[in-house]
């Protein structure tokens, strides 16, 4: 795996965290994981299309059990995550009637075994990362952990993209949109042609999006309640880009003032409780109207 040009490289040490980071945010493992559902398919397997991701657990789970030679429907059945059970119901069933033969026993333990081998090189260059990391931006590293959605390995990852030095981004802004989460300002006439984000860095607007992802799911969390106010007037990706894009403001401060993540104390004027009484009181007349309309009908 060749190691990439970033656009803000501090020195050695900093270039040397980079190819480690690919793993993860670069998806290694996709070819692998199309593979899977390609072979899987051929056997008339179909349990990829109702899972989250080609490469979710269930689905290796049951890659696995296939090329040790059980497959069973009742036996991949069981392999199944009971999410994926509870949505799809007796569609889960009906994807692993398959038909299958030994050479696509033989393929598919041919692709888990391509897909532990580069599992294992993964997690050992994470290891890597993260042993350079702790040596060199100990104190970044920790900081960035206070902040809610981002752990240990994705805090490795940021640093990686950003480098050791974040004042050389003079404002959160000028980060945005070198990562690539500022809003285009597309208008013309007066009408506003797009309002999606700009061209940037793609690696670390991927991992940002899965912290976001993280964060609007941590509990008594500013973040989360911030993502599930946008996600009532825009779509929840749009919702999740918009804290991705909070969360990168956020670690700009953290980073250039040297100070942890403290949950902000949101204080609302008299004016803006007026707004919001009044909001959620016609959200519930038009929640009793709806419920009037269904008892006449």
């Amino acid at each position: 795996m060749a190691a990439r040009q970033c656009g803000y490289l501090q020195n050695h040490t900093h270039t040397a965290c980079l190819p480690e980071t690919l793993c993860t945010v670069a998806g290694t493992n996709d070819p692998v994981f199309a593979a899977n559902r390609k072979q899987l398919s051929q056997c008339n397997i179909k349990i990829a299309s109702l899972s989250s991701t080609i490469g979710s657990k269930t689905v290796i789970d049951i890659v696995e059990s296939i090329s040790k030679g059980n497959y069973a429907p009742e036996q991949l059945f069981a392999l199944v995550h009971g999410r994926i059970v509870k949505r799809h119901g007796e569609k889960v069933k009906q994807s692993l009637q398959g038909i299958i033969e030994k050479h696509d026993v033989f393929l598919l333990r041919q692709i888990h075994e391509d897909y532990l081998h580069i599992e294992r090189q993964c997690n050992e260059l994470l290891a890597q990362a993260q042993k350079i990391a702790e040596a060199h931006y100990k104190e970044q590293l920790e900081l960035l952990q206070t902040i809610p959605g981002i752990k240990q390995l994705s805090a490795v990852i940021i640093l990686a993209e950003l480098g050791g030095n974040i004042k050389l981004f003079e404002t959160a802004q000028r980060l945005t949109g070198w990562c690539g989460l500022r809003p285009k300002n597309d208008e013309s006439a007066g009408k506003i042609k797009s309002r999606s984000i700009t061209k940037g860095n793609k690696y670390l607007r991927r991992i940002l999006v899965q912290t976001a992802w993280a964060a609007s799911r941590t509990k008594a969390c500013y973040l989360k309640t911030k993502f599930e106010q946008l996600a009532v007037r825009k779509s929840s990706k749009k919702a999740l880009i918009a804290i991705a894009r909070k969360q990168l403001v956020i670690i700009w401060n953290v980073l250039t003032k040297e100070e942890q993540y403290k949950e902000p104390q949101i204080k609302l004027s008299a004016q803006q409780i007026s707004r919001k009484q009044k909001y959620y009181q016609e959200k519930l007349n038009t929640l009793q109207q709806q419920q009037v309309l269904e008892k006449a009908d």
